[in-house]
């Protein structure tokens, strides 16, 4: 039981967070961007580490990790000392696998994804298939090699007990509302102390109208204008 406590002081001491608050307190710092892989760089500059990322988007993007496992067979010298985390995200980090980084590089140690209905039938689809998956209702835990993620929908959604980094894609709002959206996540208790709102340009199934959307949603949270773009 003392190492069991132990081990778990030691993650949380070793989790970074800054000021935080519910949605819409000004503690929390609020930023649009324009990729998921900007919010990624953005998290990396503040240090934060050990934290829970709740991903709000229209469906789960899948990746082949077959693609990143290209370890050079080689060194050159003078040996330097070489981490095959930062080396996968130095030399593959895009818009895609920008969660999953997020997961080996240690800056998250879990992610709720909060799908919109159609997307999370077709993650319980996926988890018919799958080992080690947890369902109840309104919620599945699909882990990825023992990495914790857990998917369900905004009205599902309940708040951990901790700030939580909250990333909001434009993509989610093709079949939702802003007002919708908003009151279910305030409804949930949830506290964040980084805000993203994601235009998804790179995305080119991602339409203006849902761009106006994900604006209208950060005017819910106090969020000025795109002005205030970090």
């Amino acid at each position: 039981m003392l190492v069991l406590f132990a081990l778990d002081q030691y993650g949380a001491a070793s989790r970074v967070y800054g000021a935080a608050g519910p949605l819409r307190a000004p503690q929390a710092e609020k930023h649009f961007v324009d990729s998921p892989q900007e919010s990624y760089r953005f998290w990396k500059s503040r240090g934060l580490k050990g934290r829970i990322i709740v991903y709000v988007a229209d469906q789960w993007k899948r990746i082949d990790l077959k693609q990143y496992e290209d370890v050079p067979l080689y060194r050159p010298y003078p040996l330097r000392l070489f981490n095959p985390s930062v080396e996968k995200e130095r030399k593959f980090l895009d818009d895609d696998n920008f969660l999953y980084m997020a997961s080996i590089t240690g800056l998250a140690r879990q992610v709720t994804a909060v799908l919109s209905e159609s997307g999370y039938e077709g993650i319980t689809r996926q988890a018919e298939q799958a080992k080690d998956v947890s369902m109840r209702r309104g919620e599945t835990r699909l882990p990825h090699y023992g990495f914790p993620r857990l998917f369900t929908t905004a009205a599902w959604l309940r708040a951990p007990g901790e700030p939580v980094i909250l990333f909001v894609s434009a993509s989610y709002f093709r079949n939702n509302e802003p007002e919708a959206l908003f009151r279910t996540l305030a409804a949930s208790g949830i506290i964040a102390d980084y805000v993203e709102f994601c235009r998804e340009r790179q995305d080119v199934s991602v339409s203006d109208r849902e761009r106006e959307k994900l604006v209208r949603f950060a005017q819910l949270m106090d969020m000025a204008a795109p002005g205030r773009d970090h």
